[in-house]
């Protein structure tokens, strides 16, 4: 992999987990959120792996998707 690849996966790594840390945040604060959030283990598979934006992006589609039929 080339310099300016790897920095790239390391910055969506970086963005990710501060997105994560901050939804960890708002969760307590948000009851919206919180009825709306997905569960522990789909919030976990979207911190796991190596995956492109738009991968993350698709899979937390998926995750979220039989929630908002309810």
């Amino acid at each position: 992999m080339d310099v300016p690849e790897e920095r790239k996966r390391q910055e969506r790594k970086r963005l990710l987990r501060r997105s994560l840390d901050r939804y960890q945040r708002r969760l307590g604060q948000d009851l919206e959120l919180h009825r709306s959030a997905p569960s522990p283990e789909a919030v976990e598979r979207l911190a796991s792996g190596d995956r492109s934006g738009i991968e993350i992006l698709a899979l937390a589609c998926s995750l979220y998707a039989p929630q908002a039929v309810e």
